[in-house]
C-alpha cells in the first residue's frame, strides 16, 4: 500500500507538465537538408568524413530543436544548408594541434542557407542567405565551452530569431 500512496503525486504532475510546457506536446515540423556537403568550405578538419557527418548531424539537430522551441506547431520549416564555414581555423604547423581550432577575429563562422517557412499553403518567409557572425568572439555565448559548434549555434540562434521568429527583413 505504501508504494501506491508514494506515487500518486507523480500522477498529478504529468498532466500539469503538459499544461506548463505545451511546446513539448506539439512542435513545428522541420526538415534540414545538406546540399552537396562534400563541397562545403570547412565542416571538418582535413576532410574527415566521420567528423563531417557528426557536424552535419549536430547542426540538423540544433535547427530542429530551434524550430520545435520557437515556432508555432502549425508552421513548417525547410532549410537547405548550402555551405558551412566553421569558426576558427586548424593550424597544422603548430606542434600537436591536430584537434585544435584557433579562434581569431578574422576566422568567424558563416553558413549559406536556403529556407522556406510555411503555414499551410501560405509562405511566411523564404530566401537564400549567407549568414555570418564577425563579432563572435566579442559577444557572450550561452553554449558550453566544451561544445565544438558553440559559435555556429550562437550565429544560427540569432539568425533564426531575427529571420524566422521576428521575421525581420534582410538588411
Amino acid at each position: 500500500m505504501t508504494r501506491i500512496s508514494n506515487r500518486w503525486p507523480l500522477a498529478l504532475l504529468v498532466p500539469l507538465a503538459w499544461a506548463v510546457f505545451p511546446a513539448a506536446a506539439a512542435a513545428a515540423t522541420s526538415n534540414v537538408t545538406f546540399v552537396d556537403p562534400e563541397k562545403f568550405t570547412d565542416i571538418a578538419r582535413y576532410g574527415d568524413q566521420r567528423e563531417a557527418a557528426r557536424t552535419r548531424g549536430e547542426i540538423e539537430r540544433f535547427i530542429k530543436e530551434l524550430a520545435a522551441r520557437r515556432l508555432p506547431s502549425e508552421q513548417a520549416l525547410q532549410i537547405d544548408v548550402l555551405d558551412v564555414h566553421r569558426a576558427g581555423m586548424i593550424e597544422p604547423w603548430r606542434f600537436r594541434s591536430y584537434d585544435v581550432r584557433v579562434m581569431r577575429s578574422a576566422t568567424w563562422p558563416s553558413m549559406k542557407l536556403r529556407y522556406r517557412l510555411t503555414l499551410g499553403d501560405q509562405v511566411l518567409a523564404s530566401g537564400e542567405e549567407a549568414i555570418s557572425d564577425m563579432s563572435y568572439l566579442d559577444r557572450p555565448n550561452p553554449y558550453s565551452t566544451d561544445d565544438p559548434l558553440r559559435y555556429e549555434k550562437l550565429m544560427l540562434s540569432a539568425w533564426f530569431q531575427n529571420r524566422l521568429v521576428d521575421r525581420k527583413p534582410v538588411r
